[in-house]
């Protein structure tokens, strides 16, 4: 209903009569109009606000306003953040601050690197490369400058998103590449789905496929495992009643896969916490060691970097009378604990061991159950 006052204007100002009637249908209407307005306030069958239907987004949007998005049948929220848009009740959005050091890209996928003092979390691009990227936070759905705040959808759908060679329903997975941030549809080895498809983009090159984000993170793992090898010793040494750290690994023996290993100090760090094989075989020569029985003591260390170093598992080796040489094997299960450091020590607990050379040796970590 259209309120108007009435009033046109003074005419024959002597005419007070005149005057007066158009002061009272002025005043009529007002109280009519308020009237109107204390009843959808307070009275009965006026308890909502009715939002026009809009076919088209107004075509004035500022931060705070709110329309009925017709074609959605949802409600559309506008916040500060330019070019986006929330449909309450069609998807889950958080506010984020890029700390990757570059800019991230509308429709990539991102981790979480923290939370600032304005209780806004920090985000980096996700990568399926490693156990500590591949948490899939959410998918940008606005650019972010170097710094910058923008979007990321949590659950919900995303639009112009490349989604080649993967149809309706086929899941996404986070990808593995250098770059980060990266959706594929064949499942690295570290698996994380990050959404499936619900529109095939149109053609080859044109990035505006539809997808439904509903990250699901690290389903997925490869064989856990990082390895040493060292082979011929250059020099001996002599192996007494202290323990020495066993390191200068040749790199070119060692491997991994996720598992950080740093061959130069003899240290292989558990990416997580599980429950952990660690195997180690060695071969040696010293002098021989008489009629004595003699021991070699292996040892498997811990290290948190704060605590002094602790024993997580042992293998006490007899030495034969009169040997010259020994081999032995060894594994332990343990529970290992994330971002700790592991590496192996020997020694001679009972006489020192001159010209004692540590031929070859192994030194593996495998997960064999991740929690």
């Amino acid at each position: 209903m259209a309120y108007a006052s009435g009033w046109s204007s003074i005419v024959e100002l002597q005419n007070g009569q005149v005057v007066s009637d158009a002061y009272d249908n002025a005043f009529a209407n007002i109280d009519f109009a308020l009237g109107e307005i204390d009843v959808m306030l307070n009275g009965a069958g006026y308890e909502y606000i009715q939002y026009i239907l809009n076919t088209t987004p107004p075509s004035v949007l500022a931060e705070g306003m709110m329309y009925y998005d017709q074609p959605s049948h949802s409600f559309v929220a506008i916040d500060d953040i330019v070019g986006t848009k929330l449909n309450l009740g069609h998807e889950l959005d958080e506010r984020a601050y890029n700390i990757s050091g570059q800019v991230i890209l509308e429709g990539k996928v991102v981790a979480v690197g923290g939370q600032d003092a304005n209780d806004v979390i920090e985000i980096t691009l996700a990568n399926a490369s490693l156990l500590a990227t591949a948490v899939a936070f959410g998918i940008s759905t606005s650019e972010f400058a170097v710094g910058g705040i923008g979007k990321v959808v949590k659950l919900g759908r995303v639009h112009g998103v490349d989604t080649a060679g993967v149809g309706v329903n086929g899941l996404l997975y986070l990808d593995d590449a250098v770059a980060g941030g990266g959706l594929t549809g064949t499942p690295p080895e570290i698996t994380t789905v990050v959404g499936y498809v619900i529109e095939e983009q149109s053609g080859v090159g044109v990035a505006d496929g539809t997808i439904y984000v509903e990250p699901r993170s690290i389903i997925s793992l490869p064989n856990v495992v990082a390895y040493m090898n060292q082979n011929t010793a250059t020099s001996s040494i002599t192996l007494s009643t202290t323990p020495i750290v066993i390191d200068n690994f040749n790199s070119g023996l060692s491997g991994g896969i996720i598992m950080p290993y740093f061959p130069s100090t003899g240290i292989i760090t558990a990416p997580a916490n599980g429950i952990y094989d660690m195997t180690i075989d060695f071969a040696t020569n010293y002098d021989g060691v008489g009629q004595n029985v003699l021991h070699l003591l292996v040892q498997i260390m811990g290290d948190n970097g704060v605590d002094a170093p602790y024993e997580v598992g042992r293998y006490n080796k007899e030495l034969g009378k009169s040997s010259t040489s020994t081999n032995g094997s060894m594994t332990k299960t343990f529970s290992g604990e994330k971002d700790i450091s592991y590496y192996m020590q020997m020694s001679a607990p009972d006489i020192d061991l001159d010209l004692f050379v540590l031929e070859n040796v192994s030194f593996s970590l495998k997960s064999i159950d991740i929690r």
